[in-house]
């Protein structure tokens, strides 16, 4: 059986999407490089500063627990927009149009680019299911970023000295 052909709107929605995910993908993959930079930046001002005033040394604490949690943000992004990016690349056709043949919402009309995101989410959460909570940032197990980024940079900024 062969596959019916992918309306030239879907394909020009997953080219759009294959883009978002590939700049978004880049976006984070920088971010996480300059965060990085960062929290050895702050390292190198305490290791420059041996006896730090209590407010200097809170300012330090405080601008790596910012740079070091947004480092492991963006590099737990890196792998969501790759799968992403993953199951447009490795798609099928007959799969994309099963998945709205089958989908409740299918009466409704949606935007192509609508269409294919909602499709590669659905996909990608059955590829990749230890990096579902990732996607959504608003889920709890995400939130314990904060927490160890303030313990490691608590740890590190009293650890280092010169």
């Amino acid at each position: 059986m062969s596959e019916p052909p992918l309306k030239q709107e879907d394909a020009d929605a997953m080219n759009t999407a294959l883009s978002f995910y590939s700049s978004e993908l880049t976006s984070h993959a920088g971010l996480a490089i300059a965060f990085g930079i960062a929290v050895l930046t702050v390292v190198q001002v305490r290791l420059g500063n041996p006896n730090p005033s209590p407010q200097a040394l809170t300012g330090l604490i405080l601008a790596m627990t910012v740079a070091m949690s947004g480092g492991i943000y963006s590099l737990l992004r890196v792998p969501v927009y790759a799968g992403l990016a993953d199951t447009i690349l490795h798609g099928y056709l007959l799969d994309f149009q099963q998945y709205w043949d089958d989908s409740p919402q299918k009466d409704r009309k949606r935007l192509p680019l609508a269409r294919v995101n909602e499709y590669a989410l659905h996909t990608f959460n059955d590829r990749h299911p230890k990096l579902r909570h990732f996607f959504n940032f608003k889920c709890p197990p995400t939130w314990i970023i904060l927490p160890i980024s303030l313990g490691i940079s608590i740890e590190l900024l009293l650890l280092v000295t010169s």
